[in-house]
């Protein structure tokens, strides 16, 4: 964990004790983990060591055996939890739909995180020219390249502004652009106030 930090800070997210095992030594066991605002935490670790299970833990895709989470504020959120209107991630794969356009899944996401419909238009619209969309706005997604996608996910993640950011693997597919781009988002949420967990590409 290498949190870079701009003044003062306070838990966004917190692991402690935390186990979720799949089988004997594939899974986390006994893990903990501090991730504070106005930082970017780097998750570093082998293939199979467990990054991408922590994150799933921490954005409430699976649950703990033992030990305890606690996000924004609150220990062990459930789905539906209002929390998580403060939380963006990007894990596996970019949450978009194929068969919509990159204005359309934008705006979906903004509903989706309870944004305002006075709020939206402009959300959707600054999302698309801070990652570089503009020309693509009115494209389906299954007609995009894979690094183009994955800007959108990125967007996806970060329109709401979210306090706590969590990125599995961000880069991939991104052209050197795409990675210049992907590094000012992030410092500037940080020094704006978010905490953001991000596991580099294995």
């Amino acid at each position: 964990m290498n949190p870079t930090r701009h003044g003062a800070t306070h838990a966004v997210a917190e692991l402690a004790g935390a186990t979720k095992e799949y089988a004997p030594g594939v899974g986390i066991t006994q893990a903990d983990l501090r991730v504070h605002s106005r930082s970017i935490h780097a998750l570093i670790g082998l293939n199979g060591a467990g990054k991408t299970t922590l994150m799933r833990v921490l954005l409430g895709m699976t649950y703990l055996q033992a030990g305890h989470v606690r996000v924004l504020g609150h220990t062990n959120p459930r789905s539906g939890n209002a929390v998580w209107a403060g939380v963006g991630h990007l894990v596996d794969h970019p949450l978009a739909y194929p068969e919509l356009t990159v204005a359309t899944c934008l705006d979906i996401a903004a509903r989706l995180r309870g944004l305002p419909s006075r709020n939206r238009a402009h959300a959707v619209e600054a999302a698309i020219e801070e990652f570089g969309l503009t020309p693509y706005r009115s494209v389906r997604v299954g007609r995009l390249s894979q690094g183009n996608r994955q800007r959108l996910g990125l967007a996806i993640a970060l329109h709401h502004h979210p306090q706590f950011v969590v990125l599995d693997e961000p880069t991939n597919a991104l052209d050197p652009g795409g990675m210049i781009t992907l590094r000012q988002v992030l410092s500037q949420r940080a020094e704006a106030g978010a905490g953001i967990l991000v596991s580099p590409p294995g």
